[in-house]
């Protein structure tokens, strides 16, 4: 008998196309992991997608990873990343395909929220007492954390846009509404996605329950820190307003996973303060 979660896979793909993860990104992510493969290897396969190419051209010199000198050719940007975040880096790139379908205004919005809190993750990651958390697994759960929302948006916008409506009216969050019109939340979507992509399930886990922690408490412990992470990321951009309206009356430092992380006032300003001069700085090598 199938289990709960895959019962609620079945729900899922009667209402949404879960899309398969592009074919030369996969051909890196199982490059990357084999021990002989080499940057020329990854290179060959990168350059056969000409955007995935200026994708990691684009990014590997920008802000985001601080080279001072500019990489100039895939071999040089493998290289100097090494195979660990071309994983991840392509990884972005598939995603950001995804939510660049649909509705333009809106996946700019989403996509922009999506670009923030991946940022914002993994500032948290390379903050004092979480060196655990790996910078890069952080900053791609942070941009996948609403992948389902566009998802459901461009594939069933009338019902997207009532469970939207039913937020407003209701004072519901969203994900709650989407399970009153849906049977599921974005937050599922975006779990099953990451399965049918065969992401590792760190990351499963922290899409899943960004928006439950009281479940990810007997999660092992890097797991349960990577779903407090992504959940105070999340808060923190909509307090900035980072793809939406800016949150003014959300107050960080009082957030469950900004005192489990161990934030107060100070900090979680300073938090705030940094996550905006990133975004701001960052914003074009994800545009």
């Amino acid at each position: 008998m199938p289990g709960e979660r895959d019962l609620l896979a079945q729900i899922i793909e009667k209402d949404l196309e879960i899309p398969p993860f592009p074919a030369v990104a996969q051909a890196v992510i199982e490059a990357a992991n084999r021990p002989e493969t080499t940057a020329e290897d990854l290179a060959r396969l990168i350059t056969k997608d000409p955007g995935l190419t200026s994708g990691i051209l684009k990014l590997v010199n920008s802000p985001f990873y601080g080279r001072r000198v500019a990489a100039k050719t895939v071999n040089q940007a493998v290289v100097y990343l090494g195979l660990r975040a071309v994983r991840w880096l392509v990884v972005s790139a598939s995603a950001k395909m995804v939510y660049q379908r649909g509705d333009a205004r809106r996946a700019e919005a989403m996509w922009a929220h999506a670009m923030g809190v991946g940022l914002a993750a993994r500032i948290l990651a390379t903050s004092q007492g979480r060196a655990r958390i790996s910078p890069e697994d952080a900053f791609v759960a942070g941009l996948l954390h609403d992948i389902g929302k566009t998802l459901m948006s461009n594939e069933t916008p009338a019902q997207f846009d009532a469970a939207v409506d039913l937020a407003r009216s209701g004072g519901l969050a969203a994900h709650d509404a989407e399970q009153a019109v849906y049977g599921f939340s974005h937050a599922d979507v975006g779990s099953l996605l990451i399965q049918r992509w065969n992401l590792p399930d760190n990351l499963d886990d922290a899409v899943r329950l960004h928006h439950h922690l009281e479940l990810a408490a007997d999660e092992a412990p890097d797991t349960l820190t990577l779903v407090r992470i992504v959940n105070l990321a999340d808060r923190v951009c909509h307090r900035l307003g980072i793809g939406a309206a800016p949150a003014d009356d959300l107050d960080v430092a009082c957030e469950r996973a900004a005192l489990e992380l161990g934030f107060d006032a100070e900090r979680a300003g300073e938090l705030l303060d940094e996550v905006s001069a990133a975004f701001e700085a960052e914003r074009s090598s994800f545009g």
